[in-house]
């Protein structure tokens, strides 16, 4: 998967940086694979971060609708009910389709996500009760 995954301790949230060309499959894979991890707890959050290198250019409406919604409905059921994440753009370029995937994303029941321009702004978000 071209993106790299760490936790970080002090908010309990898990950053995950997207390298390289991305699908939206590959996106829809990192909220299991963070899930996954020995850290993961069920206060755990997510800061998504689409990179300076990242490209979105193959992601489509169909795409977000038929795999990432899907995908985070998925993730939080049960015990992750309240996961939030937070999308981190980097490149101006990005912010018009990243903030549509926000506006479909939030159109959904129970599904918390925003987009940032400011990495203090996402974290205080992803650790407020919000």
């Amino acid at each position: 998967m071209p993106c790299t995954i760490r936790y970080l301790p002090e908010h309990n949230i898990f950053e995950m940086r997207t390298h390289g060309k991305m699908t939206v499959e590959e996106i829809a894979e990192y909220i299991p694979d963070c899930m996954a991890r020995p850290e993961w707890n069920d206060d755990s959050q997510i800061l998504g971060i689409a990179s300076a290198d990242a490209d979105f250019s193959d992601f489509t409406i169909k795409g977000y609708q038929e795999v990432l919604i899907p995908a985070m409905k998925k993730a939080r059921s049960g015990p992750a009910a309240g996961l939030k994440e937070a999308i981190l753009v980097e490149k101006e370029l990005d912010l018009a389709i990243i903030k549509l995937f926000e506006l479909m994303a939030i159109s959904g029941p129970d599904l918390k996500s925003r987009v940032f321009r400011d990495r203090d702004d996402a974290i205080a978000w992803l650790t407020s009760g919000d």
